[in-house]
């Protein structure tokens, strides 16, 4: 076929591939669809997957859902100011091409602005606070029973003064 010498073979071995991918995409698409999306994400927990990769499925799954409400909000908003989509047109191309850079361009503005909220509360961290916190000692024991003793004592003093008899002077 022109150039390109057509084997029957490579024809049998395109076909098997393009059948495992239609399988696979299929598979994946009847799971997406029929499993709530945090019991998917705690199997894939449950299977060892990665907390980073876990993440980015969670936070990929919410952009596309928020792109595509960003792209509803902003075909409504093209639509009510008159714009009437015809794809014959060059200049409707040009419409839709600036729409969609510039929902790209909000979409890129929001992800830097969730990933630093994300790093200001701590995402990335340790998520073991055992690793940084230090073992107790004998001595630190004692010191707290020694605050709580001071603490009891003041708070019994308090008592004792504020209901004391109180002398008047004669």
């Amino acid at each position: 076929m022109g150039p390109w010498a057509i084997y029957w073979e490579g024809l049998e071995l395109a076909t098997v591939i393009f059948a495992r991918f239609l399988c696979l995409f299929t598979v994946a698409l009847i799971l997406l669809g029929s499993t709530p999306l945090l019991k998917l994400v705690r199997s894939l927990r449950a299977m060892g997957l990665s907390s980073t990769l876990v993440d980015l499925f969670l936070l990929t799954y919410r952009y596309l859902v928020d792109i595509q409400k960003t792209w509803q909000r902003m075909m409504t908003a093209a639509q009510l100011r008159g714009f009437q989509w015809q794809w014959y047109r060059l200049r409707h191309w040009s419409t839709m091409v600036q729409l969609l850079g510039s929902l790209l361009i909000r979409s890129d503005q929001q992800a830097q602005r969730v990933h630093q909220a994300m790093i200001l509360r701590g995402y990335g961290q340790s998520r073991n606070s055992d690793q940084r916190m230090t073992k107790p000692t004998p001595g630190d024991y004692w010191k707290l029973a020694l605050a709580w003793t001071v603490s009891l004592g003041l708070i019994v003093l308090n008592f004792a003064i504020q209901f004391s008899p109180q002398f008047s002077p004669q």
